[in-house]
């Protein structure tokens, strides 16, 4: 096989695993905001505040996984455009 097409091969590769990995990580991502939202119902307004810091915590966790997905998807579409052009 030469270079360019494993070259082509590799990047598709990489493309379809960050493909894959986005959307395990948005099935993930609606389960872990379900679970912040239900965690939030059940102990929401405790006088020790504590509340506040762990929905707090858990919301910039669910935030940081969205942004993975779109970093992900991103690469997956621009390692496809790129195989395309090779």
């Amino acid at each position: 096989m030469s270079d360019l097409k494993q070259l082509k091969a590799q990047v598709e590769a990489v493309g379809g695993d960050a493909k894959s990995i986005a959307a395990a990580l948005g099935s993930f991502e609606s389960k872990f905001s379900e679970s912040a939202q239900r965690i939030d119902a059940l102990i929401g307004g405790t006088a020790q505040q504590t509340d506040k810091e762990m929905i707090a915590t858990l919301n910039t966790a669910s935030q940081k996984v969205s942004e993975a997905v779109r970093a992900l998807t991103a690469a997956a579409s621009a390692a496809s455009q790129f195989a395309a052009s090779l």
